[in-house]
């Protein structure tokens, strides 16, 4: 009897062992994190594919994982180089293999909206039509429809779209959009839209002038960082932001 005992307790320590490994294993090979879940929250597992289950904080996604909000649903997930996903309501993503042996977001939005900070590192992020790498610190915003199309706008920062057709930039202010098997970039650059603005301002300068009514300020537009200006009234030169700045 007493053998039959610690036979027992062997085994039964053995299986404690044996699970803690697995678990161990699955955390370090985990894709993302669930930070916080708010509302309905789900979650279900690539052998159990739409068995959906409620999702609590701490839960790890592996490869085949997916993750849904209901209504009023909204969730945080960090991602496997740290980055922060939130996910808005109505939403599914859907956690996938990497196809290289590159760091690529290995995720994908298959409907509803999701917002992502990047970390301190590049994000390579793969579509249906190519790679879009988003830079360091930037923030975008997917959209997916039932349609499956994608919508990527960059809020903050940039991003480089690359396909067989070459690469593109996606700066801030501007979308790209992901349907029907091709890719397109819709708005105006920064630059863009501070050249269009000049344009303008320039317009109404001559009408002014044409009426005897002259402009006293003079408009530019700023690229990159280092310019300062400083105001009669003013003790010290402060920096100007990149984009258009009215100088008097």
């Amino acid at each position: 009897m007493v053998g039959r005992r610690v036979v027992a307790r062997v085994a039964s320590a053995a299986a404690a062992l044996l699970l803690c490994h697995c678990e161990c294993a699955q955390g370090g090979d985990a894709i993302a994190l669930l930070q916080s879940a708010r509302g309905e929250v789900s979650r279900d597992r690539a052998g159990r594919l739409n068995q959906w289950e409620r999702a609590q904080k701490g839960a790890r996604f592996d490869v085949g994982d997916g993750l849904r909000t209901g209504k009023e649903g909204k969730a945080e997930v960090e991602l496997f180089d740290g980055s922060l996903m939130r996910l808005d309501e109505r939403t599914l993503v859907r956690f996938r293999p990497r196809q290289t042996a590159k760091k690529e977001g290995n995720f994908q939005v298959e409907t509803g909206s999701a917002e992502i900070d990047v970390s301190t590192q590049p994000l390579r992020l793969l579509t249906r039509v190519g790679l879009a790498v988003l830079e360091a610190g930037s923030r975008v915003r997917l959209v997916a429809d039932d349609e499956r199309d994608l919508r990527l706008a960059v809020q903050v920062g940039m991003a480089v779209f690359e396909s067989n057709k070459g690469e593109r930039r996606i700066e801030r202010g501007q979308t790209l959009v992901v349907e029907l098997g091709e890719a397109s970039v819709e708005g105006l650059s920064p630059t863009e839209a501070a050249k269009k603005e000049l344009s303008s301002t320039k317009k109404e300068g001559l009408k002014g002038s044409e009426g005897g009514q002259g402009s006293e300020e003079l408009t530019t537009i700023l690229e990159g960082k280092g310019v300062r200006i400083k105001r009669p009234e003013e003790k010290r030169w402060q920096a100007l932001p990149a984009g258009p700045a009215q100088i008097e």
